[in-house]
Protein backbone atom coordinates (compact mmCIF):
# COMPACT_ATOMS: atom_id res chain seq x y z
CA UNK A 1 0.00 0.00 0.00
CA UNK A 2 1.20 3.12 -0.94
CA UNK A 3 0.78 5.98 1.72
CA UNK A 4 0.01 8.66 -0.10
CA UNK A 5 -3.23 6.89 -1.21
CA UNK A 6 -4.13 7.18 2.68
CA UNK A 7 -6.56 10.09 3.57
CA UNK A 8 -4.27 12.65 5.83
CA UNK A 9 -7.13 12.60 7.93
CA UNK A 10 -7.33 9.54 9.77
CA UNK A 11 -3.44 10.13 10.74
CA UNK A 12 -4.19 13.56 12.07
CA UNK A 13 -7.24 12.05 14.72
CA UNK A 14 -4.20 10.01 16.03
CA UNK A 15 -3.27 10.42 19.86
CA UNK A 16 0.18 9.37 18.57
CA UNK A 17 2.28 12.32 17.41
CA UNK A 18 4.22 9.81 15.02
CA UNK A 19 0.64 9.27 13.12
CA UNK A 20 0.16 12.99 12.72
CA UNK A 21 3.50 13.43 11.29
CA UNK A 22 3.15 11.10 8.92
CA UNK A 23 0.15 12.74 7.82
CA UNK A 24 2.41 15.13 5.80
CA UNK A 25 2.59 12.04 3.62
CA UNK A 26 -0.54 11.24 3.20
CA UNK A 27 -3.41 12.17 0.72
CA UNK A 28 -5.10 15.53 1.68
CA UNK A 29 -7.26 18.33 -0.21
CA UNK A 30 -6.19 21.35 2.23
CA UNK A 31 -2.21 20.77 2.27
CA UNK A 32 -1.83 24.12 3.99
CA UNK A 33 -4.70 22.93 7.14
CA UNK A 34 -2.71 19.60 7.55
CA UNK A 35 0.26 21.14 7.87
CA UNK A 36 -1.28 23.64 10.56
CA UNK A 37 -3.33 20.72 12.13
CA UNK A 38 -0.21 18.89 12.56
CA UNK A 39 2.29 21.81 13.85
CA UNK A 40 -0.79 21.68 16.62
CA UNK A 41 -0.33 18.35 17.82
CA UNK A 42 2.97 19.86 19.01
CA UNK A 43 1.51 22.39 21.37
CA UNK A 44 1.07 19.95 24.59
CA UNK A 45 4.64 19.08 24.10
CA UNK A 46 7.52 19.80 26.23
CA UNK A 47 10.36 22.33 24.53
CA UNK A 48 12.22 19.95 23.74
CA UNK A 49 10.15 17.24 22.35
CA UNK A 50 8.74 20.19 20.15
CA UNK A 51 12.07 21.27 18.33
CA UNK A 52 12.32 17.37 17.67
CA UNK A 53 9.14 16.94 16.25
CA UNK A 54 8.57 20.08 14.68
CA UNK A 55 12.65 18.73 12.74
CA UNK A 56 11.11 15.36 11.93
CA UNK A 57 7.95 17.47 10.27
CA UNK A 58 10.31 19.23 8.04
CA UNK A 59 12.45 16.53 6.89
CA UNK A 60 9.38 14.53 6.54
CA UNK A 61 7.94 17.54 4.33
CA UNK A 62 10.71 17.65 1.69
CA UNK A 63 9.77 14.39 0.85
CA UNK A 64 6.24 15.83 -0.62
CA UNK A 65 8.06 19.04 -2.10
CA UNK A 66 6.22 20.98 0.69
CA UNK A 67 9.16 22.13 2.79
CA UNK A 68 8.80 25.69 1.97
CA UNK A 69 5.25 25.93 3.31
CA UNK A 70 6.10 24.02 5.95
CA UNK A 71 8.72 26.26 7.11
CA UNK A 72 6.68 29.23 6.54
CA UNK A 73 3.82 27.85 9.23
CA UNK A 74 7.16 26.83 11.38
CA UNK A 75 8.04 30.26 11.35
CA UNK A 76 4.96 31.64 11.98
CA UNK A 77 3.78 29.46 14.55
CA UNK A 78 3.22 31.21 18.15
CA UNK A 79 5.96 30.80 20.36
CA UNK A 80 4.33 29.36 23.70
CA UNK A 81 6.32 29.05 26.49
CA UNK A 82 6.24 26.68 29.62
CA UNK A 83 7.41 29.16 32.43
CA UNK A 84 5.92 26.98 35.20
CA UNK A 85 9.58 24.64 35.12
CA UNK A 86 11.58 28.02 34.50
CA UNK A 87 14.25 28.53 36.95
CA UNK A 88 13.75 32.09 37.15
CA UNK A 89 9.74 31.40 37.58
CA UNK A 90 10.27 28.88 40.66
CA UNK A 91 12.33 31.11 42.28
CA UNK A 92 10.24 34.34 41.91
CA UNK A 93 7.23 31.74 42.76
CA UNK A 94 9.21 30.82 45.76
CA UNK A 95 9.78 34.49 46.67
CA UNK A 96 6.44 35.31 46.78
CA UNK A 97 5.28 32.83 48.81
CA UNK A 98 8.07 33.60 51.38
CA UNK A 99 7.39 37.10 51.21
CA UNK A 100 3.43 36.01 51.89
CA UNK A 101 4.31 34.41 54.78
CA UNK A 102 6.43 37.16 56.50
CA UNK A 103 3.59 39.30 55.69
CA UNK A 104 0.79 37.12 57.08
CA UNK A 105 3.29 37.19 60.14
CA UNK A 106 3.48 40.30 60.91
CA UNK A 107 -0.15 41.13 59.74
CA UNK A 108 -1.04 38.52 62.67
CA UNK A 109 1.77 40.39 65.31
CA UNK A 110 -0.02 43.46 64.33
CA UNK A 111 -3.32 42.17 64.64
CA UNK A 112 -2.50 40.39 68.20
CA UNK A 113 -0.59 43.57 69.44
CA UNK A 114 -3.80 45.79 68.78
CA UNK A 115 -6.22 43.43 70.38
CA UNK A 116 -3.56 43.32 73.55
CA UNK A 117 -3.00 47.15 73.48
CA UNK A 118 -7.02 47.66 73.34
CA UNK A 119 -7.35 45.13 76.05
CA UNK A 120 -4.66 47.13 78.36
CA UNK A 121 -6.06 50.33 77.91
CA UNK A 122 -9.69 48.81 78.61
CA UNK A 123 -8.38 47.37 82.22
CA UNK A 124 -6.32 49.54 83.05
CA UNK A 125 -7.92 53.16 82.41
CA UNK A 126 -11.52 52.36 80.99
CA UNK A 127 -12.99 54.45 78.30
CA UNK A 128 -10.60 57.41 78.60
CA UNK A 129 -7.96 54.63 77.85
CA UNK A 130 -10.05 53.25 74.45
CA UNK A 131 -9.88 56.69 73.15
CA UNK A 132 -6.82 56.28 71.99
CA UNK A 133 -7.18 53.25 69.89
CA UNK A 134 -8.03 55.95 67.07
CA UNK A 135 -4.73 56.93 66.73
CA UNK A 136 -2.93 53.07 67.76
CA UNK A 137 -5.07 51.78 64.96
CA UNK A 138 -2.95 54.36 62.70
CA UNK A 139 0.26 53.06 63.88
CA UNK A 140 2.33 52.24 60.65
CA UNK A 141 4.54 49.60 62.59
CA UNK A 142 4.57 47.04 65.22
CA UNK A 143 7.83 48.13 66.65
CA UNK A 144 6.28 51.16 67.80
CA UNK A 145 3.32 49.69 68.49
CA UNK A 146 5.22 47.14 71.22
CA UNK A 147 6.70 50.32 72.55
CA UNK A 148 3.26 51.90 73.24
CA UNK A 149 2.46 48.65 74.77
CA UNK A 150 5.20 48.22 76.82
CA UNK A 151 4.67 52.34 77.78
CA UNK A 152 0.65 51.38 78.54
CA UNK A 153 2.26 48.73 81.52
CA UNK A 154 4.73 51.27 82.87
CA UNK A 155 2.30 54.48 82.73
CA UNK A 156 0.62 56.15 85.70
CA UNK A 157 -1.60 58.61 83.52
CA UNK A 158 -3.47 58.14 80.18
CA UNK A 159 -2.01 61.64 79.60
CA UNK A 160 1.77 60.21 79.49
CA UNK A 161 0.05 57.99 76.39
CA UNK A 162 -1.30 60.59 74.75
CA UNK A 163 2.10 62.45 75.27
CA UNK A 164 3.92 59.02 73.02
CA UNK A 165 1.45 59.60 70.86
CA UNK A 166 1.78 62.94 69.82
CA UNK A 167 6.14 62.42 69.32
CA UNK A 168 6.72 58.71 70.17
CA UNK A 169 10.58 59.64 70.12
CA UNK A 170 10.52 61.41 73.61
CA UNK A 171 10.06 59.16 76.42
CA UNK A 172 7.73 59.90 79.22
CA UNK A 173 8.52 60.58 82.88
CA UNK A 174 7.63 57.45 83.91
CA UNK A 175 10.09 55.20 81.51
CA UNK A 176 13.05 58.26 82.34
CA UNK A 177 11.88 57.22 86.02
CA UNK A 178 12.38 53.36 85.12
CA UNK A 179 15.63 53.50 83.47
CA UNK A 180 17.66 56.26 86.01
CA UNK A 181 16.22 53.04 88.56
CA UNK A 182 18.32 50.22 86.78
Amino acid sequence: MDIREINSTELLESDDPIDRLLSILCMTEDTDGTIKEIIAGSYPMSSNEQDSYLMKLLILSRLRGLADKTEKEVKNMPVLIDVTNDKLYLEGKLEGKLEGKLEGKLEGKYEGLLEGIEGMLDIKYGADGLTLMVFVKEMASVEKMARFKELIRKSKTVDELKEFLKNPHVLTDTTNHESNRN
